[in-house]
């Protein structure tokens, strides 16, 4: 099995094994949108080891990209290529940029340091910038 289909797996066991405690009183996507992401965020803080040393924040943001590229892909190659990304980098930049986490959260959240989070979110746009043109590149001599 995939992976993530596993953890999807696990997030889906966890929420009908907790359905129980689940009170009326809030939006039941928003609750099981809240366990799958602690599940996902469980399963990356088993594999990072807990003595991380805080990473210096990688400044090398200058691959270009040109400014239409985005206008020219679907969401979908855009989730693919995201998806291509290293594991951890791929979470810090899922919790920052669509779960609005900010570093200290993610921090807390994989029990790394805050400039860590940033290193890999940093790594994160650095790598998407690389696969967003090499993809636009050859998506356009298709």
């Amino acid at each position: 099995m995939e992976l993530s289909a596993s953890i999807y797996n696990d997030a889906m066991i966890k929420v009908f094994n907790s359905i129980g405690v689940y009170h009326e009183d809030g939006k039941l996507m928003a609750w099981i949108k809240r366990i799958v992401v602690n599940t996902c965020i469980d399963h990356v803080r088993k594999k990072v080891p807990p003595d991380t040393k805080e990473l210096k924040e990688n400044t090398n943001e200058d691959v270009p990209i040109e400014n239409d590229v985005f206008e020219k892909m679907s969401n979908a190659e855009i989730k693919r290529i995201i998806s291509q990304l290293p594991e951890t980098p791929a979470l810090v930049f899922n919790l920052y940029v669509y779960e609005e986490y900010n570093h200290n959260e993610i921090a807390a959240s994989l029990k790394i340091p805050a400039g860590s989070s940033r290193y890999y979110l940093s790594e994160a746009r650095r790598l998407l910038k690389e696969l967003v043109t090499k993809n636009f590149h050859a998506f356009n001599k298709a």
